[in-house]
Order: structure tokens, then sequence, then C-alpha cells
């Protein structure tokens, strides 16, 4: 306690002299004595009770402001419009933000010359979340002080929330001449950001120099410059950056965070594990680390450890809101469906606010094949942001609400400026599912005005401009986004544009060219994927072997190794090393990548069961789609019926796919199980034997086929040194005169094959030939087939029966010795796909093969019937199998010499089938769904080419 004042020394104007200065350094407490004193004196002491508030308001004691602003409104009504301010900021500290702003807004009506007032106004509105109220506002505190710092710098902070880079540098620009000093550096730091926003980032990195070198110290300067420096591309640089942050002050959680997403950039997500286990660690209550390291847990395969993790922190955080939510996106990762719906739901109770909470809500509805539910939650929020707009939108495609689609897709496109670049690629492709080509044109035109984009929508827009823009005009955009890419970013995207235009073996030329010895996990699962791509499986599997056991926990790098492993046909090598995954880490989840294994091997009962297994145990597992295809191989009825009726509903799947569901393969299948499984019930009713049924109905019916196929097979196996009996003739088919580079290259392939003739056929040529040998019937049906895939799989057959040899399709490369394939065994040579059927795309054959013209002649009559079978059952393998089934029957002991069957592993020792050409993604590809766009989708995408140096949008 200070002395008392001596008698008759105390005055007004010294206890407020004193006050202040008791005040200014620090004094709370004494500084609220002396002004009561002055209060003592005089009641209506203005100054005296705005101060006494003041303090209580920087003590956190908004109970004791608010008394002290009732008494103070009593005593000194004259002031009321500077007491009720500060009886607002009370409200708010207290939580009653609503009220608080209420008694603003009525204020300000009444006061609207006040500064102070709106000063405060438009704070409050800014943490209310009212960017628009906010930015008007403080545009009345500069009117009022055209030199207010808060209200500048405010502004600023609120067009760079926005993403308004532009409006930022504008804003900059006007308050620079009117904050000199101290604001200079906080306007430079803003314009740096603002730089950032728009692209500019050299320029921005450019303007951060002069300011780290004058802090060196200052650790928010370093973590902006390092952001800058991640987003250039310079990862090394930003990880330097980050670490000497770290170094300095190991609880910067910007810095654990940076360096976790340039560990997931890079494709390690070991590392970034690590990195965000040591975050959680220096920094245990940061939710957005928890958060992150949860996130990663997931990513990996490892849904359980991550709802663990969450569990454990909300024991110490109980009812933490963004744990709480974080872990429901876990349980709906995990596909605990029910159990996010629980979670979910409780959060929105607690905050019916909780924008996230709601959206997730609707997710878990959809997840369970509830779209209404969903868009039940989603009721009068569609129209408040993009994120519940867009899944609202998805929402009524799938339950088939196209009118309320349509509209809510027009108020979306509007959004396309607030939208990041995830939103804007989900509102492409829902105008394209809606055929709403102003939802697409909005896109393209918010992406026109970006400077810099990520991969994902640079590899999305070419691949969508190959499609439908002229070739010229689309290697234009192709160099307009690459400058929009940040450098380390750049080689996949020019190996994605040359597996566009040229095919595979140019993107594997341009990897390689771009990434000679890749240091992460990114450019060595590019390398490895083009090795696969083009065909070079044996030493793709080499190569991805050695990165796999450099990055062990890269899951995109993985899926690779097992793609390789699947494709030379070392299945035991994938089983294995899933093996010594799960011994380094007990948690990760191999389940998807066994089940992939096993259908391979053709262990279908085995996979089925244990995802039916995983499905119980609310575990990851087979899609609806796989369900079917298991169901299907394995010619069960019942399941094949369930597991339609999910496909039909599983989300994104809408009324369209339903009601045109037995268009598809997958209907086709499912109709003909249900037709031959009435056939043969009925004939076996009639008492015809079950032998019997199933020969006569392998003629007519598939599944029946492949069952007989299946059951033979072992003894038709490859049998090298039986004798050569196919002629060394190869034959293929374009159906125009002019094939593309890409595929003539692959043609080569067999050209090149030594000791062989090679033949190509054109649609001219083939009717020629058919007019010839077989008469004007079978050109009439080579002429009324309904696609060149049609057209080619009926010449096959006629070309191989007449003359003998290797017909192979023109997306099929030779990899290794066509005279070893036709060594392979006695007879004809087919292959067999692991879901049972006989492909068609490769078959050696001797001339005048039964079976070839026991097919061709059923391919002719279908074709001369015009019957609505699809391709794959008409004249594909749907037909070869049941040819093969039919020839087994009836060839029996005789069929030993005259057929060998491989498996697809066996067949890709010597061919890579079905090589993902760049063809097949142009709009001449005959099942390009893409290649009628609109006209003003085509004129868009091709202005963000340049023309003459400049954008269109220029």
């Amino acid at each position: 306690m200070p002395n008392p004042h001596p008698a008759g020394t105390v005055t007004i104007p010294g206890l407020m002299a004193e006050a202040q200065a008791a005040q200014k350094a620090g004094e709370a407490a004494q500084a609220a004595r002396l002004y009561a004193q002055v209060l003592e004196l005089r009641p209506d002491h203005a100054g005296a009770w705005l101060a006494r508030i003041e303090i209580a308001l920087g003590r956190g004691k908004a109970r004791r402001a608010r008394k002290l602003c009732e008494a103070a409104l009593t005593q000194c009504p004259g002031h009321r419009v500077a007491i009720v301010t500060k009886q607002a900021r009370a409200l708010e500290a207290g939580g009653a933000r609503a009220e608080a702003l209420a008694l603003l807004e009525d204020l300000s009506e009444a006061a609207p010359g006040d500064m102070p007032l709106a000063a405060t106004l438009a704070g409050m509105r800014h943490r209310a979340g009212n960017l628009d109220g906010a930015f008007a506002m403080y545009g009345r505190v500069l009117d009022l002080r055209p030199d207010h710092p808060g209200a500048w710098l405010a502004r600023i902070e609120i067009a760079l929330a926005r993403g308004q880079g532009g409006r930022a540098l504008e804003l900059i620009e006007a308050a620079t001449p009117l904050l000199p000093g101290p604001q200079a550096r906080a306007l430079e730091i803003k314009r740096v950001r603002a730089l950032d926003a728009e692209g500019r980032l050299s320029e921005a990195l450019d303007r951060l120099a002069p300011l780290r070198a004058g802090a060196p110290g200052d650790l928010q300067l370093a973590l902006l410059e390092a952001g800058l420096m991640r987003r250039t591309g310079d990862l090394a640089g930003a990880e330097t950056v980050y670490a000497g942050v770290l170094e300095q002050d190991p609880g910067q959680a910007g810095a654990w965070l940076g360096r976790i997403d340039i560990a997931q950039t890079a494709g390690d997500p070991d590392r970034a594990r690590a990195l965000a286990e040591a975050g959680v660690q220096a920094c245990p209550d940061h939710l957005a680390l928890i958060a992150r390291r949860a996130g990663l847990l997931v990513h990996m395969g490892q849904s359980g450890a991550a709802i663990a993790a969450l569990e454990a922190a909300l024991e110490t955080r109980p009812g933490e809101p963004r744990l709480m939510l974080e872990l429901a996106r876990a349980e709906l990762a995990a596909g605990h469906a029910a159990a996010a719906e629980a979670r979910y739901a409780a959060c929105l109770e607690a905050d019916p606010d909780n924008a996230q909470a709601r959206l997730g809500l609707a997710e878990a509805h959809e997840a369970q094949g509830a779209p209404e539910a969903g868009l039940a939650v989603l009721a009068d929020h569609a129209a408040t942001g993009p994120a519940p707009g867009l899944k609202a939108a998805e929402l009524m495609g799938q339950a088939g609400q196209v009118a309320g689609r349509a509209a809510l897709l027009d108020r979306l496109a509007e959004m396309a400026p607030r939208m990041n670049e995830p939103e804007l690629l989900r509102l492409f492709k829902l105008g394209e599912q809606a055929d709403h080509a102003g939802a697409a044109l909005a896109v393209v035109d918010s992406l026109g005005q970006r400077a810099r984009i990520s991969p994902l929508v640079a590899q999305f827009l070419m691949t969508r401009a190959r499609v439908i823009v002229p070739p010229d005009r689309a290697r234009a955009l192709q160099e307009a986004l690459e400058s929009r890419l940040a450098p380390s970013r750049v080689p996949e995207f020019r190996a994605l544009s040359a597996a566009l235009f040229s095919g595979p073996e140019e993107a594997l030329a341009q990897a390689r060219a771009d990434l000679p010895s890749p240091r992460d996990t990114q450019g060595a699962a590019l390398v490895g994927e083009r090795l696969l791509d083009a065909g070079h499986a044996r030493s793709g599997f080499r190569y991805l072997r050695a990165c796999v056991a450099r990055w062990p926990g890269a899951p995109y790098l993985r899926r690779q190794f097992l793609r390789a492993c699947i494709e030379t046909g070392q299945l035991a090598a994938g089983h294995a090393w899933l093996d010594r995954l799960e011994a380094r880490d007990a948690e990760l989840d191999t389940g998807p990548d066994r089940m992939a294994l096993m259908t391979q091997e053709g262990r279908l009962e085995e996979t089925r069961e244990m995802a039916e297994a995983r499905a119980a145990q609310g575990l990851k597992t087979l899609s609806p789609r796989q369900f079917l295809d298991l169901a299907l191989a394995l010619g069960d009825l019942e399941a094949s019926t369930r597991a339609a009726q999910e496909v039909q509903r599983e989300p994104g799947a809408g009324r369209q796919n339903t009601a045109h569901f037995s268009t598809t393969l997958h209907g086709a299948q499912f109709n003909e199980l249900r037709l031959y499984h009435a056939a043969r019930d009925h004939a076996l009713q009639a008492g015809e034997p079950e032998a019997e049924v199933e020969v006569r109905l392998a003629r007519d019916f598939f599944f029946p086929a492949k069952r007989l196929v299946a059951a033979q097979a072992p003894r038709f196996g490859p049998r090298p040194g039986a004798g050569e009996t196919v002629p060394r003739l190869i034959f293929q088919y374009w159906n125009s005169p002019a094939v593309p580079e890409e595929v003539a290259a692959l043609m080569q392939s067999w050209r090149d094959a030594p000791g062989f003739d090679h033949h190509l056929y054109d649609r001219a040529r083939a009717l020629a030939f058919l007019r010839k040998e077989f008469g004007t019937g079978h050109a009439r049906a080579f002429q009324l087939a309904n696609s060149p895939a049609e057209e080619c799989d009926f010449l096959r057959l006629c070309l191989l029966y007449k003359h003998g040899g290797i017909y192979a399709d023109a997306d099929d490369r030779l990899t290794g010795d066509a005279g070893a394939l036709i060594a392979e065994g006695p007879g004809l040579i087919l292959a067999r796909e692991p879901w049972g059927a006989v492909a068609n795309n490769v078959i050696a054959a001797p001339q005048g093969h039964p079976l070839l013209l026991w097919a061709l002649e059923a391919a002719g009559r279908s074709l001369l019937a015009r019957e609505n079978d699809g391709t794959w059952f008409k004249t594909g393998p749907g037909l070869v199998t049941r040819a093969t089934a039919s020839w087994l029957a009836e060839a029996e002991g005789a069929a030993d010499q005259g057929l060998t069957l491989l498996s697809l592993p066996q067949l890709r020792a010597h061919v890579h089938p079905h090589v993902r050409l760049g063809y097949k993604s142009s709009g001449s590809y005959w099942n390009a769904r893409d290649a009628h766009a609109p006209g003003a989708l085509v004129s868009a995408l091709s202005g963000l080419a340049p023309r003459d140096g400049k954008n269109a949008n220029d």
C-alpha cells in the first residue's frame, strides 16, 4: 500500500496523474484504487469511470466491468456513447456477443460520427465472422480518422482472408503514406502475404529478405519465409528454416506442421508420422498437431490407431469439439459410419452452428446409403457456403432431385471465386454429371484468375482438355499450366501430359529425363508407375522393390509395387512384402492389399470371406462393385442380388445409375445370371440330369461356361515342347487407314517379331477379305457391328480360322518373344482372366480350329440378328468363354492336344495387355464419353492458354 497523501494535498488532477502513471507502469490494482479515490471526490468524473472499466476489462473481469458501466451511466449520462461502448465489450467478454453487437448497432445509428464506437463495432463484427460488415465499418473509421492504423491493418487482413491479394495490395499502397514509423513494418509484412496470395512468390521472397535481415530472431517472419519457400518448390530450403525455428523454440507448432507438410509432399509418410509424433510431444496441447497425427494414421491405413490416439486425447480434454470431430472423421474412414453419425450428431447438438459437424453428419448418412437423410441435415444450409452446397448437390444427384440440383448448381457457380481447389474440382465434376455447363464454366473462369495452381488441378484440366480441345490448343494449354506450377511438381505434370499426347513410352522417357535419380517417394512412384504403364513390368518390379525397401511406409509406392507383383505374376513376392510390413508395424492394415493379391490368385471364396469379416468388424473392405464382381464370378445369384442393390444405392450412384444399371457390364452379367438360374431350375425340375443341363446351357450362358472351363483348366496349362502348331503370322486391326503414332509404335513391337509375317487390316481391307473368303453374309455381319470393338472381335475369329496365327489388339505390346508365346503349348492358345472369363485380346491359333468356327458362327448370327447384348457377351470374352466350354464338351479326350490355357500372369510374360495409351483420352477414341462438350467450355479451356503472349483473360 502506498503512503496516504498528507492532508490537504489531495487534488483530483494529482490523483488522476498518479493513477495514469500507475496504469502505464502496469500497476493495475493501484491505478484502480486511485481512480476510486477520484470518484469518491467527484462521482461524475467520466474519465475515472472509463479508466476503471478499462482496467477491469484488461484484467478479464467482465462482470465487474458491466457493474461499473451500469454505475457510470447513472453518474455520467452525458458520456453514454463511450460507456455503452465499453459495456458492449464487457458483454462480449462475458460470452454475450450477439447482445453486445445489437447494443452497438443501435448506438452506431444514434452516433454515426463517434470514431471509438465505430472501431469497437468494426472489431466485434470482425470477430463474429461478419467480414463484409466489418470491412464497411472499418471504412467508416477511416472516414473519421484517415490515419487509424488498426482500421487499415484490419481491412487488409480481411482482404487477405478472402483470398483477395490484389485488393490487399491496393489497400497497402493507400495506407503506406498515412502510416509511417512502426506501422510501416506491419504493412510490409502484409504486402509479403498479399504477394503470396497473388502467386507472386519470388517478389514476396524479395520483399521479405530485408525484413528477415533486420530481425533475424523473429520466428514469425521465419515461418512466413519457410511457407513461401515451400510454395516455390524449395522444400529443402523450407525444411532448413523450419528446423532452425524449432531449434530456437520447439514449441512453435507452425514449424512442426510445415515440416509434416514437406514430408507428405515428398510422399514420405513414415517421416511425416515421426514428425507428427515429435510435434505432439513438444506441443502436447496443440489440437492441430493432434488432428494431423490422426489424419496421417488414417492415410497410412491405420484408422484403428488414429481412433485410439484421439480417444486418449479426449480423456484429458473431455468434449473438446475439434477432437470430437476428428474422431468422427477417423471412424467414418474406418467404415464405422453409424458410430461417426452418433458422434457428429452429439457435436451438432452441443453446437447447432457447427458447420463441420453438420457436414460430417450428412456424409455419415451418405456412407450408409441414405442421401435423403443427409439432405435433411443440410436443409436451409446448402446455400450458406461452398462445402455444404457441394455436398447437398452430390446428395441430390444420388436422390434423383434433378430440378433442385440444377438450381443449387446455379448458386454454387456464383460461389466459385470463393472456393478452394478441391471444391472447384467437385463443382466441375458435378457440372459434368448434371450436364450443367454453367458450373464447369465458372470453375474454369475462376481457375483462370489464379496465378498458382496445384498439380491436381493442372492434371485434371489437362485430362479434360485433351478430350475436347483441339490438339494445338491443348499443347499450348499444357505450357500455360506448367508455368503456374511449383517447380518441384512440374515433372509429374510433364509425364502425365506426355502420356496423354504420346503414350506411355514417351511419358516414361519424360519422367526419366526429369527425374534421373528420384530423391523422394513422389518421384520414385512416378517413375515406377510409368515403367508399368509402358509395359516394362519386370524392370518396374525390380525398380519398385528397391524403392519400397527404402521407403516402406509410402502407401502409393506400395500400391505400385503390388501392381508390379500382379503384372509380373510374382504374387508370392507381394504377400511376402506385406508380411514384412506387418512385422515392422503391427497396426498397419494390409487387408485391402491382401484381397487384391488373393483375387489375382483366383482365391475368390477366401477373398469374399475376408471381405465380409472385415465389413462385420467395421474395417475398410471391398466396395459394393467389388462385392458384386466376386458374387458374379462365383455365380452366386443371392449374393449378386444383394450386391447389385448396394451398387445402385452406393454414394454417387444416383437414380440415373439405377435406371441404366442393366446397360452396364455388371448389369448385363447380373441379368444373365438370373436368366441362367431360371433356365437351370426349370430344366432340373423337368428331370434333366444336372451335368447335361450345365453343358447345354453353357452354349448360351456365360456362367455355366465359365464353370466348365474352370473345372478343366488345370489339364490345359502351359506345355512347352509339345510341338508348334500355330503359323508364324500376326494379324491386327485399326478401323481407319491412319493409325495414331502411339498405336503404330505398339504395332511395331509385333511387326518386328523375328520370323513372323505381320498383316494390318483396316475396315476396307477387312470387308474385302470377308467377302472373298466367307461371302456376303459375313461381310454384312461385320458391317452391322455396333462399334470398332465388335468389328475387330468378329474379324479376328475369321482371320484366325482361315489362316491361323496370332491376333493381338492394337493396345497390346509384345514384350517377349512371339515364338515363345506360340511354343507355350499345343493347339489354340488362350488366356483366362482372374474372374474366370477367357480373354480374346491375344489369341494364338492353328488354322481351322473348330472352337474358332463355333465362335465366329455364333458372333455372326448375333450381329446379323442385331441382338441387343453388349459387346462383351456378343463378340468378346463372354462369347469366347462359351465357345471354349462348348468345344471342350464336344472334343472330350481329343481336346488335350487342341487347347492351351494361360493365366494372365503367364500371358504377361510375353505381352503387356491394354497399354494405357493417350488416344483413349482423346475425342477420337470410340469410348470417349466427353467428346461432345459444350462449345463455351471448349473455348474457356482453350482460353487458359496464352495467345500472342497473353492469357485470354488478360
